[in-house]
């Protein structure tokens, strides 16, 4: 045990890591969610909000999913969630304290303007159906 006098002058230094960008966080019915899938530093305290964002995406899972389903379901989770989190990583490693405040308010803008997981799979479904529509022109 330390007194009062030592323990000011007991430092330890490390380095913050994040995580690159892995290719998919799903194989079958698992998936990686959080820190495991997507770590980053924190610069902006985001680490924490893809988490719970990660969390809010099992509500796909209805009591009505089979077994059979859940590949599926992970696999739609992971190409929502995946692009999303990159891109919140990137801006967290941009983010210093010589950025300028219009750039930073620009990377803010699209972390906060998640609307959830069903919303961004609309999205996705709908940009889907428009590009089909348009390569049959």
């Amino acid at each position: 045990m330390l007194n009062d006098r030592e323990a000011g002058t007991q430092f330890k230094v490390w380095d913050m890591q994040d995580l690159d960008a892995i290719p998919f966080w799903n194989k079958g019915r698992a998936i990686l969610i959080g820190d495991a899938a997507h770590a980053m530093t924190p610069m902006q305290g985001q680490g924490g909000n893809m988490a719970i964002e990660d969390a809010k995406a099992f509500t796909l899972f209805g009591p009505e999913v089979t077994a059979n389903e859940v590949p599926d379901i992970l696999s739609k989770i992971d190409s929502i969630r995946r692009p999303r989190t990159k891109v919140v990583l990137e801006s967290t490693r941009q983010t210093m304290p010589n950025t300028k405040m219009a750039d930073r308010v620009e990377r803010m803008d699209f972390i906060n303007s998640y609307n959830g997981i069903r919303r961004a799979l609309d999205e996705l479904e709908t940009a889907n159906r428009l590009e089909v529509a348009a390569s049959k022109m």
